[in-house]
Formats: structure tokens, C-alpha cells, sequence
């Protein structure tokens, strides 16, 4: 079929918006437990092959043995940024003994990605699938802190003193009984990073 310049002007302009459309979108990724979405496209495929590794092996570690397939892939939304501070969030629904709506946020240096913030978003994934709860969140918190780099994990001690010496800690007996974060919330990670640590040297984990 002949087309005319003018609607091949507008044909080639389509495809040119769908083309910008899908870059903007960046690029999804999707393997048996996670669909990941980002910018780049190998990346994508890289996240997602450490998430898988990560799920296995922090599940073994944790649990002493590998969990199953979850019925519903956990969706993973990274923001590569060098200037971005490095952070994640994980998000699930519980109900009756079940857990729904596997939602996961990560972002920062490339690096700090792959050797904290997903193991430690991961850590929580793990947690709520097999507790099938909300967890205390000194528990959380500190058995996710324990999986980070060990330059993170020396920054989460050296804080806890620093949180002591300053006033700033939690009395144990409040910090059980915590359900919610509240305002300042690194005595909490770093007395959790503490009492879980200890419990992985008894364990031996």
C-alpha cells in the first residue's frame, strides 16, 4: 500500500512518540517472585536475578530452609540516582493469616542497591511471608539492618553508642511493645540491628 509524505510524516511521528512513551516507562522485568521496574533494561533483568538469589539464600539463613514460590510476584519500583540517598520500602497487606499486595521501593547509588537496600527490603519480604504478621518493628528493622554492608552494619553501632551515650535510646520495655515508627526513628534500628545481631552469632547464622 502506497502512503502519502504527509501521512507517513504522521506515521513516522507516532512511532517516534511511542518510542519517547516507552522510554520514559522505562523497562519491566518480571522472573518467579519479583516483576521489576525500571530505567534500564539489563538492570532490570540484573535486579531481578539478585532478588531471586537474595529471596533463596537470606531465607535459608533466617529460616533454615528456602520458601516456596509466592502465589503473587512482588512488584519492585528502583530509582537509580548516585545523588539519591540510599532507601527502600516494603509494603504487604495481611488478612486472616494471609499476605497481599506485594509492593517494594529501592533507590540510590547502583551499588548500595545491590549490597543493602534490596537485601534488606527482601529481609522484610521474607519475614511477612513466613510470619504471615506484622512483625515488632525492632525486629523487623533489625534483622533487615543485619544483612546491609559491613560498613553500614559498623555505622549502625557506632550510632547506637553515640544514641546511649546521648539520651536518644529506647527503654527496652517501650521498644517491645512498639507497633508503629515514630519521628526518630534510628534508636530503633540501630538497638534492633544489636539485640537481632546477637541472636544470629547464637544461632550462628
Amino acid at each position: 500500500m502506497k502512503m502519502s509524505k504527509k501521512m507517513g510524516a504522521r506515521v513516522f511521528q507516532a512511532a517516534l512518540s511511542t518510542a519517547v512513551l516507552a522510554a520514559c516507562m522505562g523497562a519491566r522485568y518480571q522472573s518467579a517472585n519479583f516483576v521489576v521496574d525500571t530505567a534500564d533494561p539489563k538492570l532490570a533483568v540484573q535486579i531481578a536475578k539478585a532478588a531471586e538469589k537474595l529471596r533463596h539464600d537470606l531465607a535459608i539463613g533466617w529460616l533454615g530452609a528456602a520458601i516456596s514460590d509466592w502465589p503473587q510476584a512482588c512488584t519492585i519500583t528502583v530509582h537509580v540516582d548516585p545523588q539519591l540517598e540510599a532507601g527502600g520500602a516494603t509494603t504487604s497487606v495481611y488478612n486472616h493469616g494471609e499476605v497481599f499486595v506485594w509492593r517494594m521501593t529501592i533507590q540510590g547509588p547502583v551499588e548500595r542497591i545491590f549490597d543493602s537496600v534490596l537485601p534488606h527490603e527482601i529481609t522484610h519480604a521474607i519475614f511477612a511471608s513466613h510470619f504471615r504478621q506484622q512483625l515488632p518493628r525492632w525486629a523487623d528493622e533489625g534483622g533487615a539492618t543485619n544483612v546491609e554492608l559491613a560498613c553500614q552494619k559498623a555505622k549502625y553501632r557506632e550510632m547506637l553508642l553515640k544514641g546511649l551515650r546521648s539520651g536518644r535510646g529506647i527503654d527496652f520495655d517501650r521498644m517491645f511493645a512498639m507497633t508503629e515508627y515514630r519521628a526518630d526513628m534510628m534508636p530503633l534500628y540501630t538497638q534492633g540491628y544489636w539485640l537481632t545481631s546477637s541472636f544470629r552469632q547464637c544461632t550462628l547464622f
